[in-house]
């Protein structure tokens, strides 16, 4: 707010510009009305609280924040009902709703707000999922933020990739323990399959969302498997595995999604939520650091 106050006839009353700090000092302070000291600049905070980072908008935006092209992203938090959800990516791939998946379900975040997503309420007859984003033998990067909100069933409870029904480990993915254990794991079509566990009883039932960042890198002597985990824009830890001899990942049968996949016969339980999630594919998405700048442009970690 800038004022210069001049009325003809009494003269200059302020003879200088008036600024809002020049009043009452920096706005400070919370929705309460209580100023206790300068608000925080950073735009994933809300008085001096770290919130989740706000999703993309636009495929603009996500190449923006990612670097990344030929991008495949949805807004799972902006669906109202059963369907097919296109991605706002500058690749054209639309998911279909498997069953009817609850939209819009708030979870509790840290700052102690909610976000909204869709919900996979059913062990085996929930999920979002298209049958193409095959990676075959390139090297990929992809994420979301997710969460895990019941347990209708099974022991493990898929968050998002690409799988074959009634398969262990065939294609990539992350699966929950129903202790919260995030596990990513990647298998190829001869049967090579790997895992670990990104972190043990991180995202137990209902606890705020996390997001997690899944990268495949075939540009050394071996494939690596990265994945990165975070929390309102906080890093909360990473790990890897060396996939010895993986070969493709193409098998007949696979889809791509979230929650119980694939549709009909699903590899493992649903029980998950998620509010948005991308995938890009290519030369691009390998590098040591490449996981970790992605996280950070999307303002998943500092």
């Amino acid at each position: 707010m800038r004022h210069s106050i001049n009325h003809a006839g009494m003269g200059n009353i302020v003879a200088e510009s008036v600024t809002a700090g020049a009043l009452i000092g920096p706005l400070t302070g919370d929705t309460t009305g209580t100023h206790y000291g300068p608000v925080a600049t950073d735009s994933l905070t809300i008085d001096g609280v770290l919130i989740p980072a706000p999703p993309p908008n636009t495929s603009a935006e996500l190449l923006a924040q990612t670097g990344l092209t030929g991008v495949s992203a949805w807004r799972l938090d902006q669906v109202i009902s059963t369907g097919n959800v296109a991605s706002f990516g500058d690749t054209a791939t639309t998911l279909a709703t498997i069953g009817s998946p609850t939209m819009g379900h708030p979870l509790a975040a840290t700052s102690g707000g909610v976000v909204r997503g869709m919900y996979f309420d059913a062990a085996t007859t929930k999920g979002l999922s298209v049958a193409g984003l095959d990676p075959a033998a390139t090297s990929f990067i992809a994420g979301a933020r997710i969460a895990f909100v019941s347990d209708p069933g099974g022991s493990t409870h898929f968050a998002f990739g690409r799988v074959k029904g009634g398969v262990t480990n065939l294609g990539w993915g992350v699966r929950i323990t129903d202790a919260g254990d995030i596990v990513p794991f990647i298998g190829d079509a001869a049967g090579t399959d790997f895992s670990f566990t990104l972190a043990a009883a991180a995202l137990t039932l209902t606890s705020p969302p996390v997001e997690v960042i899944v990268q495949l890198d075939r540009s050394g002597a071996q494939p690596i498997l990265r994945a990165r985990y975070s929390r309102n824009g906080r890093t909360l830890g990473s790990g890897s595995v060396t996939c010895t001899a993986l070969g493709t990942l193409t098998q007949a049968g696979q889809e791509f999604g979230f929650g119980s996949l694939p549709n009909g016969l699903p590899a493992y339980n649903a029980g998950t939520w998620a509010q948005w999630g991308f995938y890009a594919s290519g030369v691009q998405a390998e590098g040591a650091a490449k996981a970790q700048t992605v996280s950070q442009g999307l303002g998943w970690e500092a």
